[in-house]
């Protein structure tokens, strides 16, 4: 199988090394990042790039994990189990899992059953601040940052994004039989919008883009316009802004609206235009949504 990790930055080639290092051990890995750059496929690729390439691949996600399928997800596994959002996982269970991955057994049925597996968790919260607010155990973090990978997000790489958008739009032009160019307008937008969706997110536009495509290259029209009215500000202005008003916290609440519109814009993209499933993505409530959009003046996607 091939989970190769696009991209040719300096922090791309550094976990790129990094993977090497690991995946001929059976060392815990965590990896960190923001949701949507690419944390399961750096787990796929540790796991298929090394040693245990041969043996079962589990992914577990933690929002929706119980006792029982701590157990069976264990049972008979040699291979590697991936944690996906490990943050999530209730306090009784990271208790649970600890004296698995301590014991390297558990009892089920009256029987005991050795545990012999690779464990790779991922989370896109700072787990430091949970076990300080007391929502993470701190033994099960030591347990499982034997070794870490921190990913960045797409915005501080953006090196990385030509590349990875020449990758989707193969992709996507072989499953619609396209021959598709990206215009350098639409690079340009590519390079300068913030990517908060990061990597899922631009794999998403040009899926989207390739196809409505009608002809050669695609154009400006064939993005979503949340992306499209995204526009740089150059230093000078957020100078002025900063002397206009006084203080950095007055730019730094400015800046957190305009993040948090964009986020509702995504969401209603995602939800092709419907608020309810939007608020269910935002996990806000449909009238808090409502205000907001109301609030921003932002416009049907």
């Amino acid at each position: 199988m091939n989970y190769r990790i696009i991209g040719e930055s300096k922090q791309i080639e550094a976990i790129i090394e990094l993977i090497k290092e690991v995946d001929n051990s059976n060392l815990s890995v965590l990896i960190t990042g923001e949701k949507g750059t690419g944390r399961e496929l750096i787990s796929r690729s540790l796991h298929y790039s090394g040693i245990n390439f041969k043996k079962p691949f589990v992914v577990v996600n933690c929002a929706f994990i119980t006792s029982k399928f701590i157990e069976s997800s264990l049972l008979g596994c040699d291979g590697t189990i991936f944690l996906s959002e490990i943050d999530e996982l209730e306090p009784s269970l990271q208790v649970k899992l600890l004296r698995v991955l301590k014991e390297k057994e558990f009892e089920l049925s009256e029987k005991r059953y050795k545990v012999n597996v690779r464990l790779i968790s991922s989370t896109s919260q700072d787990l430091e601040k949970e076990i300080k607010a007391g929502n993470f155990r701190e033994d099960l973090f030591y347990m499982l940052n034997i070794a870490r990978i921190d990913v960045p997000p797409l915005r501080s790489r953006k090196d990385d994004i030509p590349l990875l958008a020449e990758h989707f739009l193969n992709i996507f032009c072989l499953r619609e039989k396209k021959m598709l160019k990206i215009s350098d307008e639409v690079m340009n937008i590519f390079m300068h919008y913030p990517w908060q969706g990061n990597v899922r997110e631009l794999k998403n536009v040009i899926e989207r883009a390739v196809t409505l495509a009608g002809g050669p290259k695609i154009t400006p029209k064939e993005l979503p316009i949340y992306i499209v009215s995204t526009k740089p500000l150059p230093l000078e202005r957020i100078i002025k802004d900063i002397a206009m008003q006084g203080t950095l916290a007055d730019v730094a609440r400015k800046a957190q609206k305009i993040a948090e519109s964009q986020r509702i814009a995504i969401a209603l993209w995602e939800a092709m235009g419907n608020k309810t499933r939007a608020a269910e993505i935002l996990q806000v409530s449909y009238k808090t949504l409502f205000n907001k959009i109301k609030e921003y003046d932002i416009k049907d996607i």
